[in-house]
Protein backbone atom coordinates (compact mmCIF):
# COMPACT_ATOMS: atom_id res chain seq x y z
CA UNK A 1 0.00 0.00 0.00
CA UNK A 2 1.33 3.19 -0.83
CA UNK A 3 1.43 5.90 1.92
CA UNK A 4 1.89 9.61 2.95
CA UNK A 5 1.48 11.83 5.71
CA UNK A 6 1.85 15.90 5.37
CA UNK A 7 1.17 18.59 6.96
CA UNK A 8 -0.90 22.37 5.61
CA UNK A 9 -0.60 25.03 7.34
CA UNK A 10 -3.79 27.22 8.86
CA UNK A 11 -2.88 30.77 9.22
CA UNK A 12 -5.25 33.82 11.15
CA UNK A 13 -5.88 36.56 9.68
CA UNK A 14 -2.68 38.08 10.60
CA UNK A 15 -0.42 35.21 8.41
CA UNK A 16 0.31 33.57 12.13
CA UNK A 17 0.40 29.77 12.20
CA UNK A 18 -2.38 28.62 14.45
CA UNK A 19 -2.81 24.97 13.07
CA UNK A 20 -1.62 22.68 11.01
CA UNK A 21 -4.20 19.96 8.93
CA UNK A 22 -2.27 16.12 8.91
CA UNK A 23 -3.08 14.70 5.27
CA UNK A 24 -3.05 10.83 5.04
CA UNK A 25 -3.29 9.46 2.24
CA UNK A 26 -3.53 5.37 1.27
CA UNK A 27 -3.50 4.42 -2.36
CA UNK A 28 -5.14 7.82 -3.28
CA UNK A 29 -7.47 7.70 -0.60
CA UNK A 30 -8.07 9.81 2.55
CA UNK A 31 -6.68 7.62 4.79
CA UNK A 32 -7.14 6.38 8.62
CA UNK A 33 -6.48 7.66 12.08
CA UNK A 34 -3.41 6.07 13.54
CA UNK A 35 -4.26 2.95 15.52
CA UNK A 36 -7.54 2.66 13.52
CA UNK A 37 -7.34 -0.20 11.11
CA UNK A 38 -4.70 0.25 8.17
CA UNK A 39 -1.73 -2.31 7.12
CA UNK A 40 1.29 -2.89 8.75
CA UNK A 41 3.05 -0.13 5.60
CA UNK A 42 0.12 2.86 7.24
CA UNK A 43 0.96 1.71 11.01
CA UNK A 44 4.75 2.22 10.26
CA UNK A 45 4.47 5.67 9.75
CA UNK A 46 1.45 6.86 11.48
CA UNK A 47 3.26 5.18 14.63
CA UNK A 48 6.68 7.45 13.34
CA UNK A 49 4.44 10.96 13.90
CA UNK A 50 2.00 9.97 16.60
CA UNK A 51 3.75 7.91 19.14
CA UNK A 52 7.38 7.79 18.49
CA UNK A 53 8.11 11.50 17.83
CA UNK A 54 4.91 12.77 19.07
CA UNK A 55 2.51 14.48 17.45
CA UNK A 56 3.66 17.69 19.32
CA UNK A 57 6.78 17.26 17.20
CA UNK A 58 5.13 17.35 13.94
CA UNK A 59 2.53 19.98 14.20
CA UNK A 60 4.93 22.41 16.48
CA UNK A 61 2.69 22.65 19.79
CA UNK A 62 -0.35 23.85 17.41
CA UNK A 63 -2.78 22.04 17.06
CA UNK A 64 -3.78 19.02 14.15
CA UNK A 65 -6.96 18.76 12.59
CA UNK A 66 -7.17 15.42 11.26
CA UNK A 67 -10.16 14.25 9.07
CA UNK A 68 -12.66 11.49 10.69
CA UNK A 69 -14.95 8.88 8.59
CA UNK A 70 -18.25 7.93 10.31
CA UNK A 71 -16.98 4.50 10.49
CA UNK A 72 -14.10 5.99 12.75
CA UNK A 73 -16.03 8.21 14.52
CA UNK A 74 -18.54 6.37 15.90
CA UNK A 75 -15.71 3.02 16.60
CA UNK A 76 -14.42 6.08 19.18
CA UNK A 77 -11.88 8.11 19.15
CA UNK A 78 -8.80 6.89 20.84
CA UNK A 79 -7.60 8.33 24.52
CA UNK A 80 -5.53 11.26 23.02
CA UNK A 81 -5.24 14.69 24.30
CA UNK A 82 -8.01 16.52 23.08
CA UNK A 83 -6.17 20.08 23.67
CA UNK A 84 -4.16 18.85 20.74
CA UNK A 85 -6.58 17.36 17.56
CA UNK A 86 -9.39 19.06 15.93
CA UNK A 87 -11.90 16.48 14.59
CA UNK A 88 -12.89 17.31 11.11
CA UNK A 89 -16.23 15.42 10.08
CA UNK A 90 -15.82 14.62 6.04
CA UNK A 91 -18.92 16.43 3.72
CA UNK A 92 -20.02 13.07 3.07
CA UNK A 93 -20.84 11.76 6.03
CA UNK A 94 -24.05 10.73 6.64
CA UNK A 95 -25.72 12.51 9.81
CA UNK A 96 -27.90 10.42 11.80
CA UNK A 97 -28.27 10.28 15.45
CA UNK A 98 -25.83 7.75 16.65
CA UNK A 99 -23.34 10.51 15.02
CA UNK A 100 -24.91 13.39 16.61
CA UNK A 101 -24.95 11.38 20.10
CA UNK A 102 -20.88 10.68 19.57
CA UNK A 103 -20.58 14.13 18.56
CA UNK A 104 -22.33 15.22 21.54
CA UNK A 105 -19.49 12.75 23.78
CA UNK A 106 -16.06 14.19 22.02
CA UNK A 107 -17.71 17.93 23.00
CA UNK A 108 -17.40 16.94 26.68
CA UNK A 109 -14.71 15.02 26.06
CA UNK A 110 -12.88 18.75 24.80
CA UNK A 111 -12.65 18.10 21.42
CA UNK A 112 -13.22 20.73 18.56
CA UNK A 113 -15.03 19.88 16.01
CA UNK A 114 -14.85 21.10 12.29
CA UNK A 115 -16.97 20.42 9.46
CA UNK A 116 -14.89 20.35 6.41
CA UNK A 117 -16.03 21.25 2.91
CA UNK A 118 -19.10 22.58 3.64
CA UNK A 119 -21.76 22.88 1.81
CA UNK A 120 -25.64 23.68 3.16
CA UNK A 121 -27.78 20.81 3.43
CA UNK A 122 -30.84 19.84 6.33
CA UNK A 123 -28.99 16.94 7.61
CA UNK A 124 -26.17 18.66 9.07
CA UNK A 125 -28.43 20.93 10.96
CA UNK A 126 -28.99 18.88 14.09
CA UNK A 127 -25.35 19.24 13.87
CA UNK A 128 -24.07 22.65 13.81
CA UNK A 129 -25.03 23.20 17.69
CA UNK A 130 -21.69 20.77 18.31
CA UNK A 131 -19.37 22.11 15.72
CA UNK A 132 -17.24 24.86 16.33
CA UNK A 133 -15.59 25.63 12.97
CA UNK A 134 -16.73 25.48 9.40
CA UNK A 135 -14.52 24.79 6.60
CA UNK A 136 -15.40 26.31 3.49
CA UNK A 137 -13.68 25.74 -0.26
CA UNK A 138 -12.99 28.38 -1.74
CA UNK A 139 -12.41 27.06 -5.54
CA UNK A 140 -16.00 25.20 -5.16
CA UNK A 141 -18.00 27.80 -4.47
CA UNK A 142 -18.49 31.75 -6.43
CA UNK A 143 -18.27 34.63 -3.68
CA UNK A 144 -21.88 35.21 -3.83
CA UNK A 145 -22.74 31.54 -2.98
CA UNK A 146 -20.02 31.87 0.18
CA UNK A 147 -21.40 35.24 1.20
CA UNK A 148 -25.58 33.56 1.23
CA UNK A 149 -23.74 30.66 3.39
CA UNK A 150 -22.16 32.74 5.73
CA UNK A 151 -24.98 34.93 6.58
CA UNK A 152 -26.88 31.42 6.99
CA UNK A 153 -24.48 30.57 9.55
CA UNK A 154 -24.16 33.48 11.41
CA UNK A 155 -26.42 32.42 14.32
CA UNK A 156 -24.64 29.61 14.92
CA UNK A 157 -21.81 30.15 17.37
CA UNK A 158 -19.00 29.50 14.93
CA UNK A 159 -15.73 30.27 13.36
CA UNK A 160 -15.28 30.37 9.74
CA UNK A 161 -12.01 28.98 7.82
CA UNK A 162 -11.50 29.40 4.63
CA UNK A 163 -9.68 26.75 2.40
CA UNK A 164 -7.80 26.35 -1.00
CA UNK A 165 -6.75 29.84 -0.74
CA UNK A 166 -4.15 29.74 -3.50
CA UNK A 167 -4.01 33.92 -3.93
CA UNK A 168 -3.88 37.46 -1.75
CA UNK A 169 -6.71 38.45 -3.69
CA UNK A 170 -8.40 35.41 -2.40
CA UNK A 171 -7.26 36.05 0.99
CA UNK A 172 -8.46 39.94 1.05
CA UNK A 173 -11.86 38.34 0.25
CA UNK A 174 -12.28 35.54 2.93
CA UNK A 175 -10.88 38.22 5.27
CA UNK A 176 -14.02 41.01 4.43
CA UNK A 177 -16.42 38.49 4.71
CA UNK A 178 -14.97 37.80 8.29
CA UNK A 179 -12.93 34.94 8.07
CA UNK A 180 -10.77 34.16 11.00
CA UNK A 181 -8.97 31.22 9.79
CA UNK A 182 -7.07 30.50 6.09
CA UNK A 183 -5.91 27.51 4.25
CA UNK A 184 -3.89 27.54 1.23
CA UNK A 185 -0.49 28.58 -0.21
CA UNK A 186 -1.45 32.53 -0.61
CA UNK A 187 1.57 32.88 1.72
CA UNK A 188 3.96 31.51 -0.15
CA UNK A 189 2.88 33.28 -3.30
CA UNK A 190 5.10 36.64 -4.09
CA UNK A 191 3.54 40.16 -4.15
CA UNK A 192 5.95 41.27 -7.41
CA UNK A 193 3.81 44.28 -8.01
CA UNK A 194 4.03 45.60 -4.71
CA UNK A 195 8.14 44.55 -4.08
CA UNK A 196 10.69 47.16 -2.87
CA UNK A 197 14.44 47.16 -3.65
CA UNK A 198 16.62 44.67 -1.89
CA UNK A 199 18.32 46.60 0.52
CA UNK A 200 21.88 47.47 0.74
CA UNK A 201 21.93 44.94 4.08
CA UNK A 202 20.31 42.17 2.17
CA UNK A 203 22.52 42.32 -0.41
CA UNK A 204 25.71 42.41 1.93
CA UNK A 205 23.94 38.77 2.88
CA UNK A 206 23.68 37.76 -0.60
CA UNK A 207 27.93 38.63 -0.68
CA UNK A 208 28.42 35.58 2.73
CA UNK A 209 26.02 33.90 0.44
CA UNK A 210 28.16 33.85 -2.50
CA UNK A 211 31.51 32.84 -0.25
CA UNK A 212 29.91 30.05 1.75
CA UNK A 213 29.78 28.30 -1.94
CA UNK A 214 33.31 28.74 -2.98
CA UNK A 215 35.17 24.96 -3.44
CA UNK A 216 37.91 26.14 -1.15
CA UNK A 217 35.80 27.67 1.94
CA UNK A 218 38.45 30.36 3.75
CA UNK A 219 37.18 30.08 7.11
CA UNK A 220 39.42 32.78 8.73
CA UNK A 221 37.98 35.56 5.95
CA UNK A 222 34.52 34.08 6.46
CA UNK A 223 34.72 34.18 10.39
CA UNK A 224 35.42 38.02 9.75
CA UNK A 225 32.99 38.82 7.86
CA UNK A 226 30.32 36.76 10.17
CA UNK A 227 31.94 38.85 13.22
CA UNK A 228 31.02 42.30 11.68
CA UNK A 229 27.62 41.07 12.21
CA UNK A 230 26.33 40.68 15.43
CA UNK A 231 22.93 39.77 15.03
CA UNK A 232 24.63 36.36 12.63
CA UNK A 233 27.22 36.02 14.89
CA UNK A 234 25.23 35.71 17.85
CA UNK A 235 22.90 33.21 16.37
CA UNK A 236 25.32 31.07 14.97
CA UNK A 237 26.77 31.41 18.46
CA UNK A 238 23.29 29.86 19.68
CA UNK A 239 23.31 27.24 17.25
CA UNK A 240 26.78 25.59 17.81
CA UNK A 241 26.51 25.72 21.56
CA UNK A 242 23.16 23.82 21.44
CA UNK A 243 24.97 21.03 19.25
CA UNK A 244 27.59 21.17 21.46
CA UNK A 245 25.85 19.82 24.51
CA UNK A 246 27.70 17.41 26.27
CA UNK A 247 31.18 18.68 25.50
CA UNK A 248 32.66 20.36 28.69
CA UNK A 249 33.83 23.79 27.25
CA UNK A 250 31.16 25.82 25.71
CA UNK A 251 32.12 27.72 22.04
CA UNK A 252 33.00 31.00 22.65
CA UNK A 253 34.08 32.44 19.45
CA UNK A 254 33.11 32.64 15.69
CA UNK A 255 35.86 30.86 14.43
CA UNK A 256 36.14 28.28 17.19
CA UNK A 257 31.96 27.55 15.80
CA UNK A 258 32.85 27.39 12.41
CA UNK A 259 35.89 24.79 12.61
CA UNK A 260 32.92 23.12 15.24
CA UNK A 261 30.54 22.68 12.68
CA UNK A 262 32.62 21.45 9.96
CA UNK A 263 32.96 22.90 6.50
CA UNK A 264 29.40 21.17 5.24
CA UNK A 265 27.29 22.01 8.31
CA UNK A 266 28.66 26.07 8.33
CA UNK A 267 27.57 26.25 4.55
CA UNK A 268 23.66 24.45 5.47
CA UNK A 269 23.00 26.74 8.66
CA UNK A 270 24.54 29.78 7.29
CA UNK A 271 22.12 29.54 4.31
CA UNK A 272 19.47 28.67 6.71
CA UNK A 273 20.44 31.56 8.66
CA UNK A 274 20.89 34.30 5.37
CA UNK A 275 17.14 33.41 4.09
CA UNK A 276 15.88 33.70 7.78
CA UNK A 277 17.41 37.27 8.02
CA UNK A 278 16.96 38.49 4.67
CA UNK A 279 12.86 37.34 5.18
CA UNK A 280 12.79 38.95 8.61
CA UNK A 281 9.46 40.11 8.08
CA UNK A 282 7.64 37.49 6.07
CA UNK A 283 5.45 35.05 8.05
CA UNK A 284 6.80 32.34 9.85
CA UNK A 285 5.29 29.71 7.99
CA UNK A 286 7.08 30.98 4.77
CA UNK A 287 10.56 30.78 6.16
CA UNK A 288 9.52 27.53 7.84
CA UNK A 289 8.37 25.88 4.79
CA UNK A 290 11.60 26.99 3.00
CA UNK A 291 13.75 25.31 5.58
CA UNK A 292 11.51 21.88 5.34
CA UNK A 293 11.85 22.02 1.97
CA UNK A 294 15.70 22.37 1.92
CA UNK A 295 15.95 19.16 4.54
CA UNK A 296 13.08 17.02 2.61
CA UNK A 297 15.36 17.67 -0.57
CA UNK A 298 18.70 17.04 0.91
CA UNK A 299 16.84 13.49 2.94
CA UNK A 300 15.45 11.84 -0.08
CA UNK A 301 18.54 12.91 -2.27
CA UNK A 302 20.60 10.51 0.45
CA UNK A 303 18.22 7.64 0.49
CA UNK A 304 18.05 7.29 -2.96
CA UNK A 305 21.77 6.83 -3.10
CA UNK A 306 22.75 10.41 -4.93
CA UNK A 307 24.48 11.98 -1.54
CA UNK A 308 26.97 13.73 -3.68
CA UNK A 309 24.29 16.15 -4.90
CA UNK A 310 22.72 16.34 -1.61
CA UNK A 311 24.06 19.65 -0.74
CA UNK A 312 22.85 21.12 -3.87
CA UNK A 313 19.40 20.29 -3.29
CA UNK A 314 19.36 21.34 0.04
CA UNK A 315 20.18 24.99 -1.28
CA UNK A 316 17.93 24.52 -3.99
CA UNK A 317 15.00 23.70 -2.08
CA UNK A 318 16.31 26.83 0.73
CA UNK A 319 16.02 28.78 -2.23
CA UNK A 320 12.72 27.67 -4.04
CA UNK A 321 10.81 30.75 -2.24
CA UNK A 322 12.68 33.09 -2.08
CA UNK A 323 10.55 34.85 -4.74
CA UNK A 324 7.49 34.91 -1.90
CA UNK A 325 10.17 35.41 0.54
CA UNK A 326 11.80 38.91 -0.95
CA UNK A 327 8.78 39.61 -3.22
CA UNK A 328 10.78 39.98 -7.00
CA UNK A 329 10.95 37.77 -9.28
CA UNK A 330 13.09 34.75 -9.43
CA UNK A 331 14.85 35.07 -12.28
CA UNK A 332 16.09 38.59 -10.99
CA UNK A 333 17.10 36.94 -7.79
CA UNK A 334 19.34 34.72 -9.13
CA UNK A 335 21.00 36.36 -11.51
CA UNK A 336 22.81 37.98 -9.15
CA UNK A 337 24.41 34.74 -7.19
CA UNK A 338 26.64 32.38 -8.65
CA UNK A 339 24.77 29.28 -8.01
CA UNK A 340 25.52 25.99 -9.87
CA UNK A 341 23.44 25.56 -13.24
CA UNK A 342 21.26 22.39 -12.04
CA UNK A 343 19.73 24.52 -9.26
CA UNK A 344 18.94 27.35 -11.94
CA UNK A 345 17.54 24.99 -14.05
CA UNK A 346 15.49 23.50 -11.07
CA UNK A 347 14.24 26.53 -9.95
CA UNK A 348 13.71 28.40 -12.83
CA UNK A 349 12.88 25.74 -15.52
CA UNK A 350 11.87 22.44 -13.32
CA UNK A 351 14.34 20.73 -15.62
CA UNK A 352 17.91 18.94 -14.96
CA UNK A 353 19.09 16.60 -12.60
CA UNK A 354 17.31 18.25 -9.59
CA UNK A 355 14.22 19.28 -11.29
CA UNK A 356 12.30 15.70 -10.05
CA UNK A 357 12.83 16.97 -6.27
CA UNK A 358 11.23 20.12 -6.58
CA UNK A 359 8.46 18.83 -8.11
CA UNK A 360 8.10 15.81 -5.65
CA UNK A 361 8.89 19.07 -2.83
CA UNK A 362 5.54 20.94 -4.59
CA UNK A 363 3.54 17.81 -4.74
CA UNK A 364 3.88 16.63 -1.45
CA UNK A 365 3.78 19.75 -0.14
CA UNK A 366 0.23 20.07 -1.37
CA UNK A 367 -1.03 16.51 -0.77
CA UNK A 368 -0.91 15.75 -4.48
CA UNK A 369 -0.70 12.25 -4.18
CA UNK A 370 -0.99 10.87 -7.82
CA UNK A 371 2.57 12.68 -8.15
CA UNK A 372 4.21 11.89 -5.07
CA UNK A 373 4.09 8.00 -6.10
CA UNK A 374 5.05 9.53 -9.65
CA UNK A 375 8.11 11.49 -7.98
CA UNK A 376 9.16 8.79 -6.01
CA UNK A 377 9.01 5.82 -8.24
CA UNK A 378 11.45 8.13 -10.58
CA UNK A 379 13.66 8.28 -7.68
CA UNK A 380 13.56 4.62 -7.09
CA UNK A 381 11.87 5.18 -3.58
CA UNK A 382 9.24 3.93 -1.50
CA UNK A 383 6.91 5.44 0.25
CA UNK A 384 7.05 4.83 3.71
CA UNK A 385 10.90 6.03 2.88
CA UNK A 386 9.82 9.24 1.35
CA UNK A 387 7.03 9.37 4.12
CA UNK A 388 10.08 9.38 7.07
CA UNK A 389 12.18 11.74 5.10
CA UNK A 390 9.29 14.16 5.32
CA UNK A 391 8.73 13.86 8.94
CA UNK A 392 12.36 14.07 9.39
CA UNK A 393 12.86 17.32 7.69
CA UNK A 394 9.22 18.55 9.56
CA UNK A 395 10.87 17.53 13.11
CA UNK A 396 14.58 19.48 12.25
CA UNK A 397 12.77 22.36 10.71
CA UNK A 398 10.44 23.13 13.89
CA UNK A 399 13.63 22.32 16.39
CA UNK A 400 15.21 25.02 14.05
CA UNK A 401 12.81 27.58 14.35
CA UNK A 402 11.92 26.74 17.74
CA UNK A 403 15.81 28.12 18.62
CA UNK A 404 16.59 30.95 16.51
Amino acid sequence: MDIFIARQPILDANERTVAYELLYRADGHQGVFPGIGGSEATSSVLQNVFCTLGIRKVTGKKKAFINFTRKLLLAGVPEIDASQVVIEILEDVLIDDLLIEQCKRLRKRGFVIALDDFEFNESFLPLLPYASIIKIDWKANDLDSIKQLVDHLRRYNVIFLAEKIETREKFAEAKALGFKYFQGFFFARPEIVRAQDVSSSQWALFRILRALQKNDLDIDELARIISLDATLSLKLLKIVNVAARGLRQEVSSIHQAIVFLGEKEIRRWFFILLIAQIGSNRPRELLLSAAIRARFAQKLAISSGKEEIAEMVFLMGLLSLLNAILGRPLAEILKNLPLARPIQDALLRGKGPLGIYLYMLLAYERGYDIQVKKAATRLGLDADTVATCYIEAVVWSEALMNNP
